[in-house]
């Protein structure tokens, strides 16, 4: 962890812009802490609260698309600025969810923040490589997981603490108190450290094709993807847990609801699986391709214990612990990603493979969506990941990475 500090306190400008991001992500965290409170207490039915996943999921494909153009015309820090002011906009949208109790509205009111993380993640990958170096790319990995992490530990549980005390209203106001500050931060960065527009080689762009790549290039191409392979029927269906418990009441007072508890003890693990990694470091055979796999497979059968098991405190740790073992991994596909890719390529590549494992989340939750009408969440999830662990096997059997 002594690269992190040493990085934060040499960059001080990126040090203002992951604070950025953190204070943007637990807004849009409380703001998905009174989606999910508000979907349960409406008595969403399970298809209800899986569509919540598959908006999320198609709104980023779409928005990657639009987000690539504008990196290619525009600022980064523009950029970031623009999509603020849209998520400080679209908070309209949960006002009308609660004037009217609608699901669908509450369904809706997580496509901006989606959108808004669509949009940037080109002009903030390119950033990075533009302005550091290789030796910077492990410690920029974790701190990159650890935020999106720390928005979900930090949001979801002063959410949890909130939830049955406060209104649903103060929640949107205080995301969009938080976009204000992330505004008015963006603005003192530009002051702090101009930043250029990065210059592309579009014409060398449009002749680089997935089908080309090889070696150390395809592995890192394909580890998110086999990420997302691997999580992708649990994020989907993890919400349903919710519903099949009641609140947790604490000697001290606090009441907490089943559903947010579950997010809460998720972020729990993604916040700790980066900090294990920057105690160990990334090593060679952290980077293999069948650790990276068998580590994903311990996390499927977590889940499947999860979905079995009715004690909730069980759970809560079960889901802790395989979420620090997928975060060990997201922390590793982001260093291969940043360390492997030239600036042009990862304007394209990263884009690409981002999409892809989108395109696997959107499948996995239209399955899930389909599957709950019918069966139970555990069978919907041992029926995805069934085939998520074949196609695990599968890539392994190929060998490409070598």
């Amino acid at each position: 962890m002594d690269k992190v500090f040493y990085l934060l306190k040499n960059n001080k400008w990126f040090l203002f812009l992951s604070i950025s991001f953190l204070l943007s992500g637990i807004g849009s965290s409380l703001t998905q802490v009174l989606v999910f409170g508000q979907l349960i207490e409406l008595k969403a039915s399970n298809s209800e609260i899986a569509f919540n996943f598959f908006f999320v999921t198609i709104s980023n494909i779409i928005a990657l698309h639009f987000g690539t153009k504008l990196a290619y015309r525009y600022r980064s820090f523009n950029i970031f600025i623009a999509c603020e002011l849209l998520s400080l906009i679209g908070l309209l949208i949960p006002f009308y969810a609660i004037e009217k109790n609608s699901i669908l509205f509450f369904n809706i009111t997580t496509l901006v923040p989606s959108i808004c993380s669509g949009l940037i993640f080109v002009s903030y990958t390119s950033l990075v490589k533009d302005n550091f170096s290789d030796e910077d790319f492990e410690p920029i990995s974790i701190i990159e997981s650890i935020i999106f992490s720390a928005v979900t530990l930090i949001g979801t549980g002063l959410g949890l603490i909130i939830y049955r005390i406060l209104p649903p209203l103060e929640f949107i106001y205080f995301d969009g108190l938080l976009s204000i500050i992330v505004l008015i931060i963006f603005v003192f960065i530009k002051n702090l450290h101009p930043i250029q527009k990065i210059e592309y080689n579009l014409e060398e762009i449009s002749n680089y094709s997935i089908l080309k790549l090889n070696g150390i290039k395809l592995q890192t191409f394909i580890l998110p993807l086999i990420l997302y392979s691997a999580t992708a029927p649990a994020m989907a269906l993890m919400p349903t847990l919710g519903k099949l418990f009641p609140d947790l009441n604490f000697t001290f007072g606090l009441t907490i609801s089943a559903g947010i508890a579950l997010i809460f003890s998720r972020g729990i693990g993604q916040v700790l699986g980066p900090i294990v990694l920057g105690k160990i470091g990334i090593t060679k055979n952290l980077k293999n391709e069948k650790t990276i796999i068998y580590i994903l497979l311990i996390f499927i059968v977590f889940y499947s214990f999860i979905f079995l098991i009715k004690n909730i405190y069980i759970i809560l740790c079960l889901i802790i612990f395989a979420h620090i073992l997928s975060n060990i991994v997201f922390s590793i596909s982001l260093y291969m990603m940043y360390s492997n890719f030239s600036e042009n390529e990862i304007s394209y590549f990263s884009t690409k493979s981002y999409q892809i494992g989108n395109f696997i989340l959107l499948i996995s939750s239209l399955l899930s969506i389909v599957l709950v009408k019918y069966v139970t969440p555990y069978t919907a999830y041992i029926t995805i990941s069934i085939a998520s662990m074949l196609a695990l096997f599968f890539v392994n059997n190929l060998n490409k990475f070598k």
